[in-house]
């Protein structure tokens, strides 16, 4: 499998839900695409003790120290997923930690111990999203498929339609205002806190009944691209792995609702582009929905 060489945004987002997915399926996957792969990371015990590296880890925060920082996680991960290390917790906490600790950092996403760690992590949890996909998929199929009450899923689409109206009457009165309030503040965050302001609202705001609402603020990102080589393909691609993230655990939870809303937030945003990451996936589940429309005779509710 290709190494990653660069840790962008959307992988950081893409690990920290893949972990939180791992810790709601139970120890033997958690085991086998968390625990495992980190084992493998170095061959040799650390001696140090979890809470001596958690402090170094913070100490190296405040300095700031990014070679601690680095240093520490690793020794910290390794230790984690130890023999003798019974908290099954720790290795999913530290790693998030580790990841979020990137996101705010271009060094220590740069450093040699963090492109390890990510690429460690890269063939298991591939494989992981891979099972989790075909499985969704499945479930999704056959959740709308047992529907055997039409009236069930035209209320169920009808009230997401009802929901998506009066949330975008809010939504237009407070667009410009947000669009405004982010570039007001455009000296005054720092990037990972407009990355997530810029992302929150194309997420919040991207809706088929207004397929062109969330263009709104392109000129914020194209202004700030400007001067970051590569910056809006990374928060759309981002958006793109936040939303089939979300769309995962709505299946999972029998939430068609959510599930159909995410899917039609990704098809504004998307449609057309197959580099977006997870397209495929999500295309998949989109024809999935039209195919059960087609089947039931339902088309006047689209």
């Amino acid at each position: 499998m290709e190494q990653i060489e660069k840790i962008k945004l959307p992988i950081i987002k893409d690990y920290i839900k893949t972990i939180k997915s791992l810790a709601g399926q139970g120890r033997n996957y958690y085991h086998k695409f968390l625990v495992i792969p980190l084992s493998s990371w170095s061959s040799h015990p650390v001696d140090y003790e979890l809470s001596d590296l958690q402090r170094e880890i913070e100490e190296g925060r405040s300095i700031p120290d990014i070679e601690k920082i680095a240093v520490s996680y690793k020794r910290a991960l390794i230790r984690s997923v130890a023999k003798d290390q019974f908290d099954l917790t720790l290795p999913g906490k530290l790693s998030i930690s580790y990841l979020l600790d990137i996101q705010n950092s271009i060094d220590l996403a740069n450093r040699m111990e963090s492109l390890q760690f990510v690429n460690l992590l890269h063939k298991p949890f591939t494989d992981y999203s891979r099972i989790e996909y075909n499985s969704m998929n499945t479930r999704f199929r056959q959740e709308l498929d047992s529907i055997q009450d039409n009236g069930e899923l035209i209320e169920s689409i009808s009230k997401l339609k009802s929901d998506e109206e009066e949330k975008l009457k809010v939504e237009l009165d407070r667009s410009e205002k947000m669009v405004c309030a982010i570039k007001s503040r455009l000296n005054q965050l720092d990037a990972s806190d407009i990355r997530k302001h810029i992302i929150a609202y194309l997420i919040s705001t991207a809706s088929p009944s207004m397929p062109r609402l969330h263009k709104d603020i392109d000129p914020v990102i194209d202004k700030i691209g400007r001067l970051h080589r590569g910056y809006k393909k990374e928060i759309y691609d981002s958006v793109a792995v936040i939303i089939y993230r979300e769309l995962m655990a709505a299946v999972k939870k029998s939430d068609l609702r959510k599930a159909i809303l995410l899917i039609s937030k990704f098809t504004v945003l998307f449609r057309g582009n197959p580099g977006t990451p997870h397209f495929e996936e999500v295309d998949a589940f989109e024809k999935i929905f039209f195919s059960i429309i087609e089947k039931k005779n339902l088309w006047d509710l689209i």
